[in-house]
């Protein structure tokens, strides 16, 4: 059975679905109040998104691009060279900086949260 789809406060579905059940909820408002409270929630969750500051985002991206390459799986001896060569490159000097951006941001819960998602020691296992 094909999803129902909310489009313009309408309902559009497929014949499966009983025209009568479809008028019956729309009489009562149901789909057009619960439409607009998911655009609302939408909405309201676009504005909390708030970027981080810079030197976050940076590790951010960083980190992320480092932890990529090490979940690779070194299957040849050209890989394994290509996977080190990229750790080295983005691994390196990423424990100190998360450590700084640790106790830079200690009294800022959301930016603890997101720094709270990586390893803290992850230089020692690196190529």
């Amino acid at each position: 059975m094909a999803p129902l789809v909310i489009t313009n406060l309408a309902v559009a579905t497929d014949a499966k679905l009983p025209r009568l059940f479809v008028r019956y909820f729309n009489s009562l408002g149901i789909l057009k109040t619960a439409t607009l409270a998911a655009a609302a929630f939408v909405l309201v969750s676009v504005a909390e998104a708030k970027p981080f500051p810079k030197d976050i985002a940076v590790f951010v991206q960083r980190r992320d691009a480092c932890d990529h390459f090490r979940g690779e799986e070194p299957y040849d001896s050209e890989r394994r060279a290509f996977l080190e060569t990229q750790m080295r490159k983005l691994c390196r000097g990423t424990d100190a900086k998360l450590r700084a951006l640790k106790r830079k941001y200690a009294k800022n819960p959301r930016a603890m949260g997101k720094l709270g998602q990586y390893e803290s020691d992850i230089e020692r296992m690196a190529p």
